[in-house]
């Protein structure tokens, strides 16, 4: 195993899953990187700075503001554990509405070709994991290579 890819929301969930993935690369010697992925779901348009009459797509500040303090604390972990730690916020070309941040992830992970993913669960059971979605099983359902979900 040489490429490890951790996603992270800064949740708690996320960050036993960072603890882990960071365990993991450095009893393998592997490179690992931490994602946060915004959707095209989460921009919003807007037409300050548009190009003829076309909306602009916008990250909200917030969300870059969570993702930068979500990656800061996977170098914190990542440091306590000895390792260095790849972060990268990945953004959703907002013309393909349909890319959110699970989707984003498989996306992410085939592209650079990761040998594994690791993942947070926030545990949600039920109609509201019917209603809001669950990312780790769409990773786990999706993703090219092995999947570890951590609850």
């Amino acid at each position: 195993m040489e490429k490890i890819l951790v996603a992270t929301d800064g949740s708690k969930p996320s960050n036993h899953a960072v603890e882990l993935a960071c365990k993991e690369a450095k009893a393998h010697g592997a490179k690992l990187k931490a994602l946060y992925t915004i959707g095209s779901d989460e921009m919003y348009m807007g037409y300050k700075g548009a190009r003829k009459g076309k909306p602009k797509f916008d990250v909200p500040p917030e969300r870059l503001k969570e993702g930068k303090e979500a990656l800061e604390e996977v170098r914190r972990i990542a440091a306590r554990v000895g390792i260095d730690a790849e972060a990268e916020i990945f953004c959703a070309d907002p013309e393909n509405y349909y890319l959110d941040a699970k989707r984003l992830i498989v996306v992410y992970a085939e592209e650079k070709d990761f040998d594994m993913i690791v993942l947070g669960s926030h545990g949600r059971t039920g109609i509201s994991r019917v209603l809001l979605g669950s990312v780790s099983e769409y990773v786990a359902r999706n993703a090219h290579c092995p999947v570890l979900i951590v609850k």
